[in-house]
């Protein structure tokens, strides 16, 4: 089934019950005829280059040039080389390769340089996992490097911030930059959106578009009564039919999914509201707040109360 672009209303209910994960955010600084060599990581690449101009190979592929105020998006599981421009150096041997490992374990800032002259090459590098519901990861089918120039927009101001915030102890500094990622990540949708860019179709999107109509309203309205059969006849679809394509679409039935929704929805009010956990448990669609305590506690490895006294810490 190829895939499709989003339409807007696709994007809204995407990014409702998107995941996303900032990882091992750094400062790069290369040299005139240096490179970093990073692994390959089961963690997407996330670069914005704050000043200079150069080269990104991955793999052992062509070379892609790059300018500054360009945001790149590396894919998982593949090495890559970020390199300043070739210059007469790195044809006599005066340049480099710095190897980088990536730590997905230790998301604090770190500083990785390439060379000891001035830098031609500043950019915050990072990592980052974007799951959608059925853990598939948004980003795990790209298989060529995006590279786009954003310009003076607001993702050169939010890729330094992300890097602050995950750099000291900051109360919430995590969830703060999760918070700036997911606005950085719909500003590269948006914007490929907007000029129908090819590399859409490597992101891993729902194309059913009927199945899309039934999750939208699981995303919207996580609390409301749903079935199998109400969001089959939403999807306009017999009931064995809509579980067979919801199943090829998100590779979990849509009762697994719909609990995850549910959960993740309970999760966030836990945190950003005020009420009780039996009211949370009503408002996403549990009528016992035991059944809820025994779900959330096996999701999250916390019982509900617990986790809403953490963010009260």
């Amino acid at each position: 089934m190829s895939k499709r672009l989003l339409s807007r209303i696709d994007l809204d209910a995407l990014f409702d019950q998107l995941r996303v994960e900032p990882i091992a955010f750094s400062e790069c600084f290369i040299a005139p005829a240096w490179a970093l060599a990073f692994s390959a990581t089961p963690a997407s690449g996330l670069h914005y280059v704050l000043h200079g101009e150069g080269e990104l190979v991955l793999g052992s592929g062509a070379p892609v040039p790059f300018g500054p105020e360009t945001l790149l998006v590396t894919p998982r599981d593949t090495p890559y080389r970020i390199q300043a421009r070739s210059t007469p150096e790195a044809r006599t041997g005066c340049g480099g390769v710095v190897a980088v490992t990536i730590d997905l374990g230790q998301p604090t800032l770190k500083r990785w340089q390439a060379g000891s002259d001035e830098p031609a090459l500043k950019i915050v590098c990072g990592h980052f996992r974007a799951i959608q519901a059925g853990d598939r990861d948004l980003f795990g089918a790209l298989d060529a490097p995006v590279v786009e120039h954003s310009g003076k927009d607001s993702v050169g101001s939010l890729m330094p911030l992300i890097r602050t915030e995950l750099s000291g102890n900051n109360t919430g500094g995590r969830t703060m930059a999760a918070a700036m990622l997911r606005q950085v990540l719909v500003i590269l949708l948006r914007r490929g959106l907007a000029e129908q860019q090819s590399w859409l179709g490597a992101l891993d999107l729902v194309s059913d578009e009927q199945v899309m109509r039934a999750f939208s309203a699981m995303v919207h309205e996580p609390g409301a009564a749903h079935s199998v059969m109400s969001l089959a006849q939403l999807a306009c679809l017999s009931r064995s039919a809509f579980i067979k394509r919801f199943q090829a679409s998100f590779g979990h039935p849509p009762a697994t999914v719909l609990r995850e929704l549910r959960l993740l929805a309970a999760a966030d009010r836990l945190l950003r509201s005020r009420a009780s956990v039996e009211q949370v448990a009503r408002g996403v669609g549990y009528a016992s707040p035991s059944s809820f305590s025994r779900a959330f506690t096996t999701r999250f490895g916390v019982n509900p109360a617990a986790y809403q006294a953490s963010a009260e810490e």
